[in-house]
């Protein structure tokens, strides 16, 4: 039994020292819990928050890879969710870069094949910026289809991002590219912890 204890502690202080744990948010309805090993590979589980009872919640599962070279950032996942009362599922993938001319602009791109089972196949994108203007205040900005529920919109994003040590926290506006109706302007929050 004490070899057994003894394993175990071993292989948990191996993997602590090359992995990652964090909690997050994402745009105010979803809940995350993810485990980055080795900074290259992300298993990440999600869980919605919706105004709806148990049943009509969506839970998600991703698997991620990123790879650095020189002054760019490849990133590729694939991911699978469902509401707990099968009313719809979805499955994806999302095939990224990021390039850091200098060290206060990042620009990224991503393409991203998705199916949803009521909403047929989508291909989706993403482009942006990310400038650091003071410390540890930078300001975003994208264009992206990727749905923020299911369906895909083209939607305009503007923002700000503050990354303080283990913590980063982003507020960003969703607006529709197509109407351009206050009443369909979002309000979107991120925030990721780690430890």
């Amino acid at each position: 039994m004490k070899k057994i204890l003894a394993i175990i502690l071993f292989v948990s202080i191996n993997f602590a020292c090359y992995a990652q744990w964090s909690i997050g948010l994402r745009d105010n309805h979803y809940v995350n819990v993810a485990y980055e090993l080795k900074d290259r590979w992300e298993f990440k589980l999600e869980h919605s928050l919706f105004a709806e009872k148990f049943p009509f919640q969506y839970v998600r599962a991703d698997v991620g890879y990123k790879q650095l070279v020189n002054k760019f950032a490849f990133t590729g996942k694939v991911y699978g969710g469902a509401i707990y009362n099968g009313g719809f599922y979805n499955v994806g993938a999302k095939i990224g870069a990021e390039y850091a001319p200098i060290s206060r602009l990042k620009i990224d791109a991503a393409v991203s094949p998705h199916y949803d089972s009521g909403y047929s196949y989508t291909t989706c994108y993403h482009g942006g910026v990310w400038f650091n203007a003071y410390k540890a205040l930078s300001i975003v900005a994208s264009v992206s289809n990727i749905p923020e529920y299911r369906d895909a919109e083209d939607r305009a994003y503007l923002g700000l991002s503050f990354e303080v040590g283990p913590l980063w926290v982003c507020p960003r506006l969703s607006i529709p590219i197509e109407d351009a109706s206050i009443k369909s302007v979002r309000v979107l929050t991120s925030v990721k912890y780690e430890f």
